[in-house]
């Protein structure tokens, strides 16, 4: 779980950092509703997993930041991941983790569909 909240912690920070880099002001304004959403479904699932798991302790290795045009790349491979963590965690019926995961992932999608196609 500490890895998990920790890479969903960096994507907020991705997010704020592409919204900087780009020029197109279709593609700001999709990573802002990106990044300021999931902050606090973030703070969601990271309080539920607390609930069910314990303190977390950031333990993680360092990341590196990437360009604004690796977001939709990034994007669909964050989905992924959330994709997998949302099957663990089904299994255990985490139902308080799994929901605010799907609602990432709804995130996520509406997000690339933007970026993809309207911007």
């Amino acid at each position: 779980m500490n890895d998990f909240i920790q890479n969903m912690l960096f994507m907020v920070a991705k997010a704020h950092m592409w919204h900087f880099q780009t020029m197109s002001f279709a593609v700001h304004v999709a990573l802002d509703e990106f990044y300021s959403e999931l902050q606090g479904l973030v703070d969601t699932v990271a309080e539920a997993g607390m609930g069910v798991h314990g303190i977390l302790d950031y333990t993680g290795e360092l990341q590196q930041f990437s360009s604004v045009d690796n977001c939709v790349a990034d994007i669909k491979q964050f989905h992924v991941m959330l994709t997998a963590q949302h099957e663990i965690h089904s299994e255990q019926k985490h139902f308080g983790i799994t929901n605010p995961i799907e609602d990432i992932m709804t995130l996520c999608n509406k997000t690339v569909y933007k970026l993809e196609n309207l911007s």
